[in-house]
């Protein structure tokens, strides 16, 4: 009985110290379970807050581009409407300046056409008038003055009144020329 008393309690002991081992394990394999747990949770933590940032960062970087695109659209339109007001004026001072230089130039050939009148009234005595003397601008510038003079051939280079042939030119000539000498017959006062 002794003998297997003392076989029992080293047995019971045997299974108390394997029980204690066991339960050692256990506990460490817990607290390494645990430990990596941890080291799970703040990596998952660390991982979060990174995408957070990242997320932040992207959003920023996005607003901040969609601010830059808007800002660059808005110069461009501006520039866009600059340019163009300023297109739109040097066109309204084109058009003011070519408007000048026509009357300019339209008074001038007022000037002519009467500086060239007078000459024809001025080059006749008062009674060899013929009736029906030139008037229009066609009329006086098919006299013989008029052709005589330089001015009705730049006149004509710049696109005015239809310039006549040569022959039509000479008839008309031929017709005033043959209308004062009849008058001048007429009026002699000599009688020739």
């Amino acid at each position: 009985i002794d003998a297997f008393r003392v076989y029992l309690n080293g047995k019971l002991r045997r299974a108390d110290v394997k029980m204690l081992l066991m339960s050692h394990q256990a506990k460490e394999a817990l607290r390494k379970a645990q430990h990596k747990q941890q080291v799970l949770e703040r990596r998952m933590e660390d991982v979060g807050k990174k995408l957070k940032k990242d997320l932040y960062d992207f959003q920023e970087e996005h607003t901040d581009m969609e601010q830059r695109h808007e800002n660059e659209y808005t110069e461009l339109q501006n520039e866009v409407r600059e340019k163009t007001h300023e297109l739109m004026n040097k066109q309204r001072n084109m058009t003011a300046q070519i408007k000048a230089m026509m009357r300019e130039e339209d008074q001038f050939m007022e000037s002519k056409i009467t500086e060239v009148r007078n000459k024809i009234r001025a080059s006749k005595p008062p009674e060899h008038i013929v009736n029906g003397l030139p008037t229009g601008v066609r009329d006086v510038a098919e006299s013989p003055d008029a052709a005589s003079s330089g001015w009705w051939a730049s006149f004509l280079s710049r696109g005015s009144p239809s310039k006549k042939s040569d022959t039509a030119v000479g008839q008309s000539d031929t017709k005033v020329h043959d209308a004062t000498l009849s008058d001048t017959k007429v009026h002699d006062p000599s009688g020739r």
